[in-house]
C-alpha cells in the first residue's frame, strides 16, 4: 500500500470482513501525490474477493475535469476480472470485462460533475486475490493509454506548458506485468534544430530504482535516433525534421536480438572441441512469429542434414511447441513441449540433460522431463541458429541471449537466473553466452572461451538476420507499482514564421470576400497543438 495524508481518500465497502456502510480507521486508504508541484494521486492496494460474485466497492472523490484510470489484476490464471465505475446515486458509468487471466482496465475516463465515486471489483468465476491501481489526474499531463507498443498506437502527448526556450510534455505511465515492450508516447513533429531532453520521475514506485528504466527516442520509421538515460542529463538535437516517438523501456532488455526472416537467414558459431557435449544446458529467449509446416530451428549442433546431433531445439511442425532432442548412437532421443509457446512474444526456453534426464524449462518453470540414457553424439559441426544448412525451413522470429553449458543446470538455478542479465550465481560449465548485442557481422561471445559467431554463411549462399532492439523480458521490473512520470523538454526558441498565403494584394482586391485560406509555415505544425484561430 501506498499511503500519504494528502486528502484523496480511497476506501474500501463491504469489503471482505467489514460490512460497515461507513468506513473504519482500518478501512480508509490515503492516495499519494508523489510528483511535486503536480496534482495527481495514485493508490495501490491488494485485497481478496470472497466468492464467486462478492462485490468490492472503492470510493474516492472526483472534480470536474478529472480524469481517472483504474487497472485491477488477479491473482489467478483462470478468474475473470470486472470493474465497474459507479456514481453515488448507485448508477452504473462504465463496465468492463476482463477475459480469464487478464487485467481489467478503466482508461482515461473523464468526470463531468464532481461527487464521490465508486470502482467495484468482482470475479464471476471464483475467490481470488487481486491487486487494484487508481490513478486521479487533474494536472496538466497525460496519462498513459494501453496498448502503445506500436507507433501506430502511440500515446499522443498532448499537453504541452510552455516554459522559457521551448515547453514540455509530461505523462503518467506504468510497466504493468507483461508490458514487456515498454510504453510508446508521440512527440509529434519536431523542426531540425530543435531539442529533446527527457527525465524520469520513479517517485510513485516502490519497485522502480533510478537505472532500471531508459528513454530511446524513435524516428517516424522506427529507428532508434537517440538513448536516454532518464536522468534528465542528456539532449539530444534534431538533425532531420520529422515525427518523432518516445519509448520507456527496460534498461535491461534494452539491447540487441537477431530476427530470423525463416527463409535464409543464419547464424553460425564455427567448430570448436569444447561444444561437444555429453552433459548439457541450451538455453535462450525465443519469440517466434509464424507456425510452418515443417521444423524451425532454433539452436542445433548437427550435420546439415540434421544427423550427428549433439542437442537440438526446434519449434515442431503445424504447432507452436518446443521439440527437445539429442542423438546417442543412431537413436534420437526427442520429445515435444506440453506448452505451446505464444506467436509474437518472448518466452524463455531451456533445455538440460545430466545423462540419465531430459528436461525442458519454459519460463523458468519446469515443462517437461524424461527419463532417457545414453551419450550424445560428438560431432565437428557447428552451433546454428535459426536455421540448418540442408534441413528444414527457417525459423521465422527472434532470438536472444542464447546460452550453452557442459552440464545440467538445476530446476532452481533455472529458475532464479533465466531472466537475469548477468551471471552472479555462477560461470562454472558456461561454454558460451551470446547476447545478440554487437554490430556488424560478428555474433559475439560474452562467456569465457571467445567462441565468437559469424552472421549468415557465404559457402552455403545463406544471408545474416537482421539486429533489431530486443525486449526479452529480462530482469523486467513490471507491475502494479511500476509507475513513472515521463518529463519532456522541448527546446524550440524558433517560433514558425508564415512564409505565403493565397490571399490576394490588398491593392489589387481591397473589399474581396474570402471564404478559405492557405496559410504556408516556415516548418510543420502539429494540428493536434495549433491555436485556434
Amino acid at each position: 500500500m501506498i499511503a500519504l495524508a494528502v486528502g484523496f481518500l480511497l476506501w474500501p465497502l463491504n469489503a471482505p470482513g467489514d460490512l460497515s456502510l461507513q468506513p473504519t480507521a482500518s478501512g480508509i486508504f490515503a492516495m499519494e501525490q508523489p510528483f511535486t508541484g503536480l496534482d495527481v494521486s495514485i493508490a495501490t492496494e491488494t485485497a481478496t474477493l470472497g466468492g464467486m460474485n462478492v462485490e468490492d466497492d472503492w470510493f474516492f472523490d472526483a472534480e470536474a475535469g478529472d480524469e481517472l484510470s483504474v487497472r485491477v489484476e488477479g491473482a489467478s490464471a483462470t478468474a475473470r476480472m470486472y470493474l465497474r465505475l459507479r456514481d453515488t446515486a448507485g448508477q452504473t458509468l462504465l463496465t468492463v470485462n476482463g477475459t480469464a487471466g487478464a487485467p481489467a482496465e478503466i482508461r482515461n475516463h473523464l468526470f463531468e460533475l464532481p461527487g464521490t465515486y465508486h470502482v467495484r471489483v468482482l470475479s464471476p468465476d471464483e475467490a481470488v486475490a487481486y491487486g487494484l491501481r487508481v490513478i486521479r489526474n487533474r494536472a496538466p499531463l497525460d496519462l498513459e493509454v494501453e496498448p502503445n507498443d506500436t507507433l501506430g498506437t502511440a500515446t499522443r502527448l498532448l499537453s504541452p506548458v510552455a516554459v522559457a526556450g521551448g515547453y514540455r510534455l509530461r505523462a503518467v505511465g506504468a510497466l504493468d506485468g507483461g508490458d514487456t515492450e515498454g510504453d510508446l508516447y508521440a512527440l509529434g513533429f519536431l523542426a531540425a534544430g530543435d531539442t529533446v531532453n527527457p527525465s524520469l520521475g520513479l517517485e510513485a514506485s516502490e519497485s522502480l530504482a533510478s537505472g532500471d528504466l531508459i528513454v530511446r527516442m524513435l524516428a517516424a520509421a522506427g529507428a532508434v535516433a537517440a538513448d536516454f538515460d532518464g536522468e534528465g542529463t542528456e539532449t539530444q538535437s534534431i538533425a532531420d525534421a520529422g515525427e518523432y516517438f518516445l519509448r520507456v523501456t527496460n534498461a535491461n532488455a534494452a539491447g540487441g536480438a537477431l530476427e530470423f526472416d525463416g527463409m535464409d537467414d543464419i547464424a553460425v558459431v564455427p567448430i570448436a572441441p569444447e561444444i561437444s557435449l555429453g552433459e548439457f544446458t541450451v538455453e535462450g529467449w525465443v519469440l517466434p512469429r509464424r507456425i510452418k509446416g515443417d521444423w524451425q530451428p532454433l539452436i542445433t549442433k548437427q550435420n546439415s542434414t540434421g544427423g550427428d546431433r549433439n542437442f537440438g531445439l526446434f519449434i515442431r511442425p503445424n504447432t507452436s511447441r518446443i521439440h527437445f532432442t539429442f542423438q546417442t548412437g543412431g537413436t534420437y532421443r526427442s520429445w515435444d513441449s506440453v506448452r505451446s509457446l505464444p506467436l509474437d512474444r518472448w518466452s524463455h526456453v531451456a533445455m538440460t540433460y545430466d545423462g540419465s534426464e531430459l528436461r525442458l524449462y519454459i519460463d523458468g518453470v519446469l515443462d517437461n522431463a524424461v527419463t532417457t540414457t545414453g551419450l550424445p553424439v560428438e560431432n565437428s559441426h557447428p552451433v546454428k541458429l535459426g536455421r540448418e544448412f540442408d534441413a528444414y525451413v527457417g525459423f521465422e522470429g527472434l532470438l536472444d541471449k542464447v546460452r550453452i553449458w557442459s552440464l545440467a543446470r538445476t530446476g532452481e538455478q533455472i529458475a532464479a537466473w533465466y531472466d537475469r542479465p548477468d551471471l552472479a550465481d555462477s560461470t562454472v560449465g558456461l561454454v558460451g553466452h551470446w547476447r545478440c548485442n554487437s554490430v556488424g557481422t560478428v555474433l559475439t561471445d560474452a562467456g569465457p572461451n571467445g567462441f565468437d559467431g559469424l552472421l549468415g554463411d557465404e559457402d552455403w549462399s545463406l544471408t545474416a538476420p537482421a539486429r533489431v532492439a530486443s525486449f526479452a523480458p529480462v530482469d523486467f521490473p513490471g507491475g502494479l507499482d511500476a509507475i513513472y512520470l515521463l518529463d519532456v523538454f522541448v527546446g524550440d526558441t524558433l517560433p514558425p514564421a508564415v512564409t505565403g498565403t493565397t490571399l490576394a494584394d490588398a491593392a489589387d482586391a481591397p473589399e474581396v470576400l474570402v471564404r478559405e485560406v492557405e496559410i504556408s509555415f516556415s516548418e510543420e505544425l502539429d494540428v493536434a497543438r495549433a491555436n485556434t484561430v
